[in-house]
């Protein structure tokens, strides 16, 4: 969880919220994390767009397989598929592929 430098390329770091690496990261690691996470998650700041579209397709460009941006009225975007391109709404529960049976109540997420 943030804050934690990822490196999504060469002059390329960000903070993901929240981010799920199936990688090994030496716990005497220093700098920032040089693996792409599978899964980003990012709590959408004042500045929605940036969230939304800026960091989506630095992810997206880096290989990260999903997205998930968390509104704070509670509204939840999956995105995936292409280049990060397809945006799921769900309305009840939030599930990916890369985490088979976790399973969010979208009722009960809190930012």
């Amino acid at each position: 969880m943030a804050p934690l430098d990822v490196r999504f390329a060469a002059g390329r770091i960000l903070q993901p919220d929240a981010f799920v690496l199936f990688a090994r990261v030496a716990p005497e690691h220093m700098g920032p994390i040089s693996e792409v996470p599978a899964l980003c998650v990012e709590v959408m700041s004042g500045n929605r767009s940036y969230d939304r579209m800026t960091k989506r397709l630095i992810y997206a460009e880096a290989g990260v397989v999903e997205l998930w941006t968390i509104g704070s009225d509670g509204s939840v975007e999956r995105w995936c598929g292409d280049r990060l391109s397809d945006c799921d709404l769900p309305e009840q529960y939030l599930t990916s592929p890369l985490l088979p049976g976790l399973q969010f109540a979208i009722g009960q997420l809190r930012v």
